[in-house]
């Protein structure tokens, strides 16, 4: 009894050893687990840190990130985390069409990611919207900060070509140098012939764009202030007769004073003339459609103009009435022989005076109908105007050549007419200059500016200024100088 009680005692005691050798063995397996878990926990806390971080870049919320980056121990990961969040920033601004901002964040970034590329597309985006704006120039600058950005070349090709267009009027060589650079592109080269004939006076595309090549820039320059001052002129809008003025309104309509024995002022009814003028005793009007119509005395048929079509502009002889047609004819009918008028051809110009008319064709050559209107000198112009006895030429850049002597030598004339009574001009300036035949004529224009167009007569003579008025002197037996109340800007 006594040895199974020893025994069961040492069973028992064999088997709390088992127990505990097991608890410390449990124990010391827990505490591994426990020891491992938190090595593993400490070696993971900056990948976990990590991805919050990117999880907060990715959700914007931008300073929270930021924030969270300073912490980090690794800097090398911090400087990844940190150009990340800003290059997520500079997207979200682009997004937002905060360009500028957007470009500036992505070059600070360099060449991280894809940073330089969008940086791009952030200057080409504030060229888009500038160019929707119609600020060109600004808009040609951000594209050419990216011109190998893809439509960056195709802009600021439209560009050059809308700003040509913009300063046609303005400044026309520059305007002919951009449409010829840009070649082929729309009708770059179209526009670039229209502007070479209009700067050099030539009628050939080809001669224009030669002479535009050959000549100084300077040169071309003058000479393109004198056509602009030219164009701006109102050419054809006032005449006079013997005794009587006729004046062109903008409208269309036609007004007149003096003499109406003949019916030379009976103009009221006439409506879309875009010319008049004016013979001794009679008056015609160029319509817009081509046709002319003509009053007043016809005894050497100067009015039969009925039957005269595809009309560009006119003249009137003090017996006569010419035409010049669009194709570069002219045709005249009343006193004189018109037979000469049919070998004319390329015509641009033509005038009339007492008993002459004259024709300027091709490079400023002249056809004259009496040799009193003519001279060796008269090359090169742009106008003839014809006297009682004589003529002064214009040339295109604005000088005059008279084939008579005392005529002073005017520069930097834009139009002339000249009569019996005298020679008047109007200079790039609107300043009128006035020449008399005799003393008892001469009338001080000296103070009349702004003048757009002028009509030397017989014994009168009168001028138009810019704002619609004309201002006539001389002989007003008849009432011909009383046009103060009119407005030929109505």
């Amino acid at each position: 009894m006594q040895n199974r009680g020893q025994n069961r005692r040492a069973a028992q005691m064999k088997a709390e050893r088992r127990y505990a050798r097991r608890s410390v063995r449990s124990a010391l397996f827990f505490a591994c687990v426990v020891f491992v878990g938190i090595c593993v926990y400490q070696l993971s806390l900056p990948s976990i840190r990590i991805r919050r971080i990117e999880g907060s870049i990715r959700a914007r919320e931008f300073d929270q990130a930021m924030t969270a980056i300073t912490a980090l121990d690794d800097r090398e990961e911090a400087e990844r985390l940190e150009n990340l969040c800003r290059l997520t920033m500079a997207q979200e601004k682009m997004e937002n069409g905060e360009y500028e901002d957007a470009r500036e964040a992505f070059l600070a970034l360099g060449d991280y990611g894809e940073a330089r590329q969008l940086a791009q597309e952030c200057a080409f985006q504030m060229g888009e919207g500038l160019f929707e704006q119609g600020d060109y120039a600004a808009a040609m600058k951000q594209y050419l900060l990216v011109p190998d950005y893809p439509g960056s070349q195709e802009k600021m090709t439209e560009i050059k070509y809308i700003q040509a267009g913009q300063i046609e009027e303005s400044d026309a060589t520059t305007a002919y140098a951009q449409f010829a650079a840009l070649g082929t592109y729309k009708d770059s080269a179209q526009r670039a012939e229209q502007l070479a004939m209009r700067i050099t006076g030539e009628s050939d595309p080809a001669a224009a764009i030669a002479m535009m090549h050959s000549q100084s820039q300077e040169s071309l320059e003058s000479r393109w202030a004198m056509i602009s001052e030219r164009e701006k002129l109102r050419r054809g809008a006032l005449c006079v007769g013997a005794e009587h003025t006729v004046g062109l309104r903008r409208n269309g309509t036609v007004v007149a004073a003096g003499r109406n024995d003949e019916g030379q002022c009976d103009v009221d009814s006439w409506q879309n003339v875009t010319e008049v003028a004016a013979g001794a005793y009679h008056t015609a009007g160029l319509r817009s459609d081509g046709t002319v119509a003509a009053t007043g005395l016809n005894d050497q048929k100067q009015c039969e103009v009925g039957g005269w079509q595809n009309v560009k502009a006119i003249a009137c002889g003090d017996y006569a009435t010419y035409a010049l047609f669009a194709d570069g004819t002219v045709a005249g009918t009343g006193y004189g022989d018109m037979s000469a008028l049919s070998a004319w051809r390329n015509v641009n110009r033509i005038s009339a005076g007492a008993y002459m008319a004259a024709g300027v064709y091709g490079d400023g050559e002249v056809y004259v109908t009496h040799p009193s209107g003519q001279s060796d000198s008269f090359s090169g112009l742009w106008d003839l105007a014809l006297c009682t006895g004589g003529a002064v030429g214009l040339t295109e850049d604005g000088d005059t050549v008279a084939n008579f002597a005392g005529f002073p030598e005017w520069t930097d004339i834009a139009l002339l007419s000249a009569g019996s009574h005298g020679i008047l001009g109007i200079d790039s300036h609107g300043r009128v200059l006035a020449h008399f035949f005799r003393f008892s004529d001469a009338f001080e224009v000296g103070g009349i500016e702004n003048a757009v167009c002028v009509a030397a007569g017989g014994a009168h003579s009168a001028v138009l200024t810019q704002d619609g008025t004309v201002i006539a002197f001389g002989d007003n037996d008849r009432g011909q100088c009383d046009v103060s109340e009119w407005d030929l800007n109505q």
